[in-house]
């Protein structure tokens, strides 16, 4: 293996790239206040109390969020080591090469802000659930999806076949013909804005 100064900087400034520590804090404290507001926005619904929140929740979505960005920071480095080997392979000078590097750190950050969104949507929707389920009153649910140039296609499928008039109860899943997936709630993908709404059910047979 062939080992030089300019090797060994990069190395090092690989090994220091990573995910800063507070914006690990920064999103377990958006999935905790997402999940609340999950809860909250069922409580309205009833217009009543119906849960605090569990510190076992607080804790799994500790655990949750760290998992999150040691995954993220895997995948930063792997990606910082293929570019490095892959541009002292071509010849590249050192400032190529760091170029290259913030360009994938910047990519990186990119995609994990969107982790961060969709990962936040669903701690938000899986306080729905877990409120919609003690509920002294039956609830169901229907996808209400943003109808514009943004929408993907599988929120669109999504929406059309379950709107307000066609709401289901909150155990069933939602199901994509075209895919096969199904899902009990959003986010249905990353970056999903599609929402799940739940509404008091009136024909008891749902």
């Amino acid at each position: 293996m062939v080992t030089n100064p300019t090797v060994e900087r990069l190395t090092a400034l690989i090994a220091s790239v990573k995910i800063p520590e507070s914006i690990q804090q920064q999103l377990f404290m958006e999935l905790a206040g997402s999940y609340d507001k999950g809860i909250i926005s069922i409580e309205q619904i009833i217009n009543q109390n119906i849960i605090d929140t569990n510190p076992e929740v607080l804790s799994f979505l500790q655990r949750y969020t760290f998992d999150l960005v040691k995954n993220m920071n895997t995948d930063l480095a792997n990606k910082l080591k293929t570019s490095l080997q892959r541009n002292l392979v071509e010849g590249k000078g050192y400032t190529q090469i760091v170029s290259e590097i913030k360009d994938t750190f910047k990519t990186t950050m990119v995609r994990a802000r969107a982790i961060a969104r969709t990962e936040t949507t669903r701690a938000y929707a899986v306080g729905q659930l877990e409120a919609a389920r003690i509920s002294p009153v039956k609830l169901k649910k229907y996808i209400l999806s943003m109808q514009d140039n943004r929408i993907s296609s599988l929120c669109q499928r999504l929406s059309k076949k379950y709107p307000k008039d066609k709401a289901i109860g909150i155990e069933q899943m939602f199901k994509d013909n075209v895919t096969g997936e199904s899902w009990i709630s959003n986010p249905f993908h990353v970056n999903c804005r599609s929402k799940v709404i739940f509404t008091p059910v009136i024909n008891k047979s749902i």
